[in-house]
């Protein structure tokens, strides 16, 4: 189970176990499910031990190979405006704004 204490690393490799055990339930190798997936088997190697260093595209390509796609909505809500939101013209920003804080220099310590 992961919680939120968890180090980075420590959910990599929960996260590469789970991929493992749903690879090994469909009852496919880790070159069945590389070929599959349009990558290499060392990659799905790394991906099963939780290595940090692979490019997101290969986790989505394996996922999507076994079927886990759907759950990438509960990993990462998508953001909407409710109703009043809307009706009051409220928009999603498109991006963060600069924080502004009062520039300090030297001297002007109280």
């Amino acid at each position: 189970m992961v919680s939120v204490g968890d180090t980075a690393e420590e959910i990599l490799v929960t996260l590469g176990r789970r991929l493992a055990a749903h690879r090994l339930s469909l009852g496919l190798t880790q070159a069945d499910l590389a070929a599959r997936s349009g990558i290499s088997k060392p990659t799905v190697e790394r991906l099963e031990k939780g290595e940090a260093r692979l490019r997101m595209d290969a986790l989505v390509r394996v996922c999507m190979t076994l079927g886990l796609v759907t759950g990438f909505d509960a990993l990462v809500p998508e953001i909407v405006l409710g109703p009043q939101a809307l009706a009051r013209g409220e928009v999603l920003p498109k991006r963060a704004r600069k924080s502004h804080r009062a520039k300090i220099q030297w001297g002007d310590e109280k």
